[in-house]
């Protein structure tokens, strides 16, 4: 999954920066959704105290390029959480590593050549309450400034995207990380009554 949606990102910012409006249509994205899995760290999950039954990510599907203002590229949610108390709302972060073509036309862009981690978008994710679960969710914005205007004229790759869920406004802090994108395999249960393996 993490190599899908690799290419599919570098597809997206293509048509974000530098690319004529033509030229961009070549690079048109189709809508992915990844699903959301418990967080865990080294000890265990990193936010023990609040689970969920359910979750996912979305990425828009994208044209034309667009100034960066606040601009909505996708949704996160997760559905059944269970906390004592239940929150009102959770931080979703979707996160990349940003790769900077070496040419800039004009000479001007101070990001030249760089390869950095750093967030896309974020989504304030409020919650609705259920007697003893919550649905929350919310909309994913790229900030103001994400790129600098003199930057636009150069080719940028956007690879790695990670999306994640914290509890509110505790973006990035480890032990209060919720969710990720991910696959959960379920364990298989032992069918005794065919002799299977571990069975009295």
């Amino acid at each position: 999954m993490k190599h899908i949606v690799t290419a599919i990102a570098a597809a997206v910012i293509a048509s974000w920066v530098g690319i004529s409006s033509a030229s961009a249509q070549e690079y048109a994205t189709a809508k992915t959704r990844v699903r959301m899995v418990r967080a865990y760290c080294t000890t265990g999950p990193c936010a023990p105290s609040i689970n969920f039954e359910s979750g996912s990510g979305l990425l828009n599907r994208m044209i034309q390029p667009k100034p960066f203002s606040k601009r909505k590229i996708g949704r996160m949610r997760l559905l059944g959480v269970q906390s004592t108390p239940l929150p009102s709302s959770l931080t979703g972060v979707l996160s990349a590593r940003f790769v900077w073509d070496t040419v800039d036309p004009d000479g001007d862009c101070p990001d030249l050549g760089d390869d950095v981690v750093q967030t896309l978008a974020t989504a304030s994710m409020f919650c609705l309450h259920q007697t003893d679960r919550a649905s929350c969710g919310g909309d994913l914005l790229v900030p103001m400034g994400l790129i600098d205007p003199r930057c636009t004229d150069v080719r940028l790759n956007v690879l790695d995207l990670k999306f994640e869920v914290y509890e509110f406004n505790m973006a990035n802090v480890e032990t209060s990380r919720i969710a990720r994108d991910g696959v959960a395999i379920l364990d298989q249960g032992i069918d005794c009554s065919s002799g299977g393996a571990g069975c009295p």
